[in-house]
C-alpha cells in the first residue's frame, strides 16, 4: 500500500512535469508569434471581418509567402492585439516554468529515493516509522484526525402548542433578526412583549388558513416569559401580534430592533402553569 502511494505520487509529479515542459516548449515561440503580429500590423488594411486566415509575404524570410491563422469572431484590431498579447504572455511564462520544472524534477528524485528506501525496510516498526516520517499512509489517532467539533447552540427555542403547531423563540438579539428575517415568511404570525425588551416569537403558519386561539395564547405567553416582564407574572401585560410582512428592519439600529406598520395588542397575564405545560411537550 505504501509502495503504491509513492508510485502514484511519482506518477502525478511526472504528469505535472510533462505539462510544464509542453508549456515551456510553447513559450519558446514568443518571438515567432510577435513576428506574426508585426506582419499583421504591416498588412492591417487587408484584414477583413470574419477572416479565418490571411496570406502575406514575410520580409524576414526573403518575402516567402506565409499564412497566419485568424479568429473569425475578432475585429481586425482584436486580431492584432491578440497576437501581441499572446507573445508577451509566452515570454513572461518562460522563467516561472523553468523554475517549476526544476522543483518538480527535484521532488521526483526525492520520492524515487524514498521508494528505494522502502524496499530495504526490515519489519513493521521500520515501516511505521517510514510512514510517519514522510507522511505517507500514516494513520494518526482518530482524535488528531477528527477533533471533536463543539456543537453550535441553536439560535432559537422550538416549542409546540397543544395542537402541534411549532412556535419559535429567539435566544438573542442576533437570533431575533435571523428568526424574523430568515426563517419567518410573510403570513407567519409574529409576537413580542409590548414596550419591553424580549425575544421575537414566530408561529409558522405553513399551509394553515388560520392559527387557533390557544396556539396564539401559547405564543403570547412565551413572548412575555422571554422578556423583561417575566418577573411580573401577577400583572396583565400587552403583547404585540402581527404578521411577519408588517415587520421591517430599523436602518442603523441594533440587532432585534424593528418597526411595525400594522399590529394589534393582546392583553394577558403571564400564566406560569401554561409555560410549564408548553415546556413539557416541547424541546427548547
Amino acid at each position: 500500500r505504501t509502495r503504491r502511494a509513492i508510485q502514484k505520487k511519482i506518477k502525478r509529479i511526472e504528469k505535472g512535469l510533462l505539462a510544464k515542459n509542453n508549456e515551456l516548449e510553447l513559450s519558446t515561440h514568443y518571438k515567432e508569434i510577435r513576428h506574426f503580429g508585426e506582419l499583421l500590423k504591416a498588412n492591417f488594411q487587408n484584414i477583413l471581418p470574419k477572416m479565418k486566415e490571411i496570406t502575406v509575404t514575410d520580409w524576414e524570410h526573403e518575402n516567402a509567402v506565409v499564412t497566419i491563422p485568424l479568429d473569425p469572431s475578432y475585429t481586425p484590431q482584436q486580431q492584432l492585439k491578440a497576437y501581441f498579447q499572446k507573445s508577451k504572455k509566452y515570454e513572461r511564462a518562460a522563467a516561472p516554468l523553468q523554475k517549476a520544472i526544476v522543483h518538480l524534477e527535484k521532488e521526483r528524485e526525492t520520492w524515487l529515493q524514498r521508494l528505494a528506501e522502502l524496499e530495504v525496510l526490515k519489519d513493521k516498526e521500520e515501516l511505521l516509522h517510514f510512514q510517519k516520517t514522510y507522511s505517507i499512509c500514516h494513520v494518526a489517532p482518530k482524535a488528531a484526525l477528527q477533533p471533536e467539533k463543539k456543537q453550535q447552540p441553536h439560535p432559537f427555542h422550538t416549542f409546540t402548542s397543544h395542537s402541534g403547531i411549532k412556535i419559535f423563540v429567539g435566544k438573542s438579539a442576533e437570533a431575533n433578526d435571523f428568526l424574523t428575517f430568515q426563517i419567518a415568511r410573510g403570513d407567519d404570525l409574529w409576537l413580542h412583549a409590548h414596550g419591553a425588551p424580549g425575544s421575537h416569537v414566530v408561529i409558522k403558519k405553513g399551509n394553515k388558513e388560520f392559527i387557533e386561539q390557544e396556539a396564539v395564547l401559547d405564543a403570547a405567553a412565551l413572548a412575555l416569559y422571554f422578556s423583561k416582564l417575566r418577573n411580573a407574572s401577577n400583572q396583565e401585560h400587552e403583547v404585540v401580534l402581527t404578521e411577519r410582512k408588517y415587520v421591517q428592519r430599523t436602518k442603523g439600529a441594533p440587532h432585534g430592533q424593528v418597526i411595525l406598520s400594522k399590529y394589534k395588542l393582546l392583553r394577558i397575564q403571564l400564566d406560569l402553569a401554561r409555560i410549564d405545560l408548553i415546556k413539557s411537550r416541547s424541546s427548547p
